[in-house]
């Protein structure tokens, strides 16, 4: 049996040719020219769901208001800052991601150069005890709450104070690593 060859002499390919080709132009036309923008989006013509407004009596809303009161009630603060003794404050030493002193405890968030003048200066987070928190710029070799303030490099600084005699050093870096832990 011979296959008949797939040319546009042959009059079933023509055929098909034909067909498919007024196919494509009706749809064309019907989709893109066509001024009934009907079958585009049938979903904004579908009724919208309306749901009635809930209304709450007085009596039921005071029973919601006492269960849920102690939600929004102003609770102290749970001892989430650490207080330190004033032993615990002198005896602290070495490396330390934040060290306290008597009124909260102090934090290096950054050490910036300034290139107009290449002066170095730390920004350190002052956590207060009482009265908020705060962001303190400290230049090199000034005091800071009670410490003096040196820069070692851009992710440490030490702090020193003298306490009775005694020396305090402690070195405050930023984080720490898995080199110098």
């Amino acid at each position: 049996m011979m296959l008949p060859s797939m040319s546009l002499r042959n009059p079933y390919a023509l055929l098909s040719v034909v067909i498919v080709l007024s196919w494509c132009i009706f749809d064309f036309s019907s989709r893109l020219i066509s001024p009934d923008n009907t079958h585009r989006d049938n979903r904004s013509a579908s009724e919208l769901l309306v749901v009635p407004t809930l209304t709450l009596s007085e009596q039921s809303y005071q029973r919601q208001l006492q269960r849920y009161q102690s939600f929004y009630e102003q609770q102290e603060p749970q001892q989430s800052e650490k207080r330190l003794s004033e032993e615990q404050i002198a005896a602290q030493s070495g490396q330390q991601t934040e060290v306290f002193f008597d009124k909260g405890k102090l934090v290096l968030r950054a050490v910036i150069t300034e290139p107009q003048t290449d002066q170095r200066y730390a920004l350190i987070a002052v956590y207060h005890n009482d009265n908020g928190d705060s962001l303190e710029r400290v230049f090199n070799n000034n005091p800071v709450h009670g410490f003096m303030l040196r820069i070692v490099n851009n992710r440490k600084v030490i702090l020193s104070r003298k306490i009775a005699d005694n020396e305090q050093v402690i070195e405050l870096v930023m984080y720490k690593t898995a080199n110098n832990q």
